[in-house]
């Protein structure tokens, strides 16, 4: 780990090891990197959101990745929908406090 940066405000874990997931592919430096792994379990922590690491790496199916693309393609565009606007509303609101914790943890 490089030098404190600001906004860290030291609350970087030395002491834990986090290790690459299992079944994940083997190149150099993989792994997860800890000041993020850190700042997700607070932001899970002060959103009152469940935190568990997945428990290992999963491979792409591509046949169910294409079903589900295709679905996604074969939905109505229907923006103005109050159901759509809420569920885009609180995706814009969750990505954006996902990257307020990120900015607040260096």
């Amino acid at each position: 780990m490089g030098p404190e940066r600001p906004g860290d405000r030291g609350r970087r874990d030395k002491g834990r090891i986090f290790t690459p997931l299992k079944g994940a592919p083997n190149v150099q430096e993989s792994g997860p990197i800890p000041e993020i792994v850190v700042a997700a379990e607070q932001y899970a922590q002060q959103k009152g959101i469940p935190y568990q690491r997945q428990p290992s790496y999963v491979e792409v199916d591509e046949v169910l990745a294409k079903r589900i693309a295709d679905a996604f393609q074969a939905m109505r565009h229907d923006p103005k929908n109050p159901a759509v606007a809420e569920a885009y509303n609180d995706l814009i609101k969750q990505t954006r406090d996902q990257y307020d914790a990120l900015i607040d943890a260096g």
